[in-house]
């Protein structure tokens, strides 16, 4: 509470003086403060009734190139939320945007189903993938000289292979 009303007394900071206190670095290819930004609108939507008029809202859809490298909106609907995810097509895949996707909705179901818990105990990770990331992904199981400290195992990789 104490912070957000203390952000709210300096909610009119222009933002080149934000920046220049911040002393971000400047890179023209990514913004200063954040790169990742999620927008929740769940304020209701009043009807507007004028006499004589039909009004519906215009679903304006501002694809091109996406303002930062990842931001999530979800917008209140009749039956729920809309959600839309806009990326920096250059930092990531499709697949790996989708499989984020699929992170979040596992998260959300796992906070329906235990409200009360704390978000670190909730798993964003589902059946299927725990299972393949556990299986096939883990690879092999070594055994090694529980006895040999990491200096030694270093010098014994330098001694086998000096020039590389």
């Amino acid at each position: 509470r104490t912070t957000t009303l203390g952000a709210y007394e300096h909610q009119d900071l222009p933002f080149e003086r934000l920046v220049e206190s911040l002393q971000a670095t400047r890179d023209l290819s990514r913004t200063p403060l954040f790169q990742v930004l999620f927008v929740l609108q769940n304020a209701p939507l009043p009807e507007l009734a004028l006499p004589g008029l039909s009004v519906k809202g215009a679903d304006i859809d501002g694809r091109g190139s996406s303002q930062f490298e990842l931001s999530l909106s979800l917008d209140r609907a009749t039956d729920g939320f809309v959600g839309r995810i806009d990326y920096a097509t250059d930092l990531f895949e499709h697949s790996t945007v989708e499989r984020l996707t699929q992170h979040l909705r596992v998260l959300l179901e796992a906070a329906l189903e235990r409200p009360d818990a704390p978000l670190a105990d909730l798993s964003f990770v589902g059946i299927e993938e725990r299972a393949r990331l556990l299986g096939e992904l883990s690879g092999t199981v070594v055994d090694f000289d529980r006895e040999s400290t990491l200096h030694g195992r270093i010098e014994a990789q330098v001694a086998r292979t000096p020039d590389a």
